[in-house]
């Protein structure tokens, strides 16, 4: 789940949601949803092209 990468930070924050309301015996503590800029495609970027917002999920497991 933390290398799953979302359109947006709402998006990354209710599927973190969902798996803690999967989770019989854990759950997830210090959510936390980093967002950051990355270019897609291959080769070195053109030079006024703008970055993809990525968000993606930092979390930690503990028991109930």
């Amino acid at each position: 789940m933390c290398q799953q990468e979302f359109a947006c930070g709402e998006d990354a924050f209710n599927a973190a949601k969902l798996l803690d309301s999967q989770l019989p015996f854990h759950q997830l503590a210090k959510i936390e949803v980093i967002e950051y800029g990355q270019h897609r495609g291959r080769g070195r970027p053109r030079k006024h092209s703008q970055p993809t917002l990525i968000s993606q999920i930092q979390a930690e497991i503990v028991p109930k």
